[in-house]
């Protein structure tokens, strides 16, 4: 069966909705935003249906973050915060407890919500003179 684009588009869109809640959600441009990139990514794999190909995909973004430090528990269990999510018959599962927590897109639901960040540095920067230093 043909995956559509309009599956690979919802499922993109669900992915995101689970980025957007984490600290990842500044690194969202390392997610695939379209079906013709997910097409692109995966060119020359064949996936038996769209439940194959999402497990794919939201594994190879959940390693991306890993690898690159951007988040090593990503997306971080709420019942313990030690350990990550996995994810696999569409949905986010506790390995610990073995149990499915949330579905793709459910986890703004589980997870606290994130602090706000600051839009600005306060002041500007100040270089001061060190303790003791002779000034002219």
């Amino acid at each position: 069966m043909e995956i559509s684009d309009q599956q690979i588009a919802h499922m993109l869109e669900l992915l995101s909705r689970d980025v957007a809640c984490t600290k990842a959600a500044r690194y969202r441009d390392a997610t695939p935003s379209t079906a013709q990139e997910v097409r692109d990514w995966y060119d020359g794999l064949s996936f038996e249906n769209i439940e194959s190909l999402t497990e794919k995909v939201v594994g190879d973004v959940q390693q991306g973050l890993m690898d690159t430090y951007v988040d090593t528990t990503w997306p971080a269990c709420p019942r313990h915060s030690n350990h990550p999510l996995w994810f696999r018959d569409d949905s986010w599962y506790c390995e610990r407890d073995g149990v499915a927590l949330a579905q793709l897109g459910g986890l703004p639901e589980i997870l606290p919500p994130l602090p706000p960040e600051p839009s600005h540095v306060p002041g500007p920067f100040v270089r001061r003179p060190r303790k003791g230093s002779a000034s002219s």
